[in-house]
């Protein structure tokens, strides 16, 4: 079942320029925030980002980063 949200108290601005997209996508500003409601629920949180990096191996560059970079500026001189 839908359930219906408000909000109260948004900035002219704000408002304004929701009008604006929902307008430059061809929605209604209630269909816009729909969308963009859902994508923002279906985003992953940072807690699970951070969950999931630390299951993967680390990536060991050849050469290091650092190497790179000395070899950069010891050519300069």
């Amino acid at each position: 079942m839908n359930k219906q949200i408000h909000v109260r108290d948004v900035e002219e601005s704000t408002h304004r320029r929701l009008v604006d997209l929902a307008n430059a996508n061809g929605l209604s500003l209630s269909e816009y925030l729909r969308v963009k409601l859902g994508e923002i629920a279906n985003r992953p949180t940072n807690d699970d980002l951070f969950a999931k990096l630390r299951t993967r191996e680390p990536v060991h560059l050849k050469p290091s980063a650092e190497a790179i970079i000395r070899e950069d500026r010891d050519s300069r001189s």
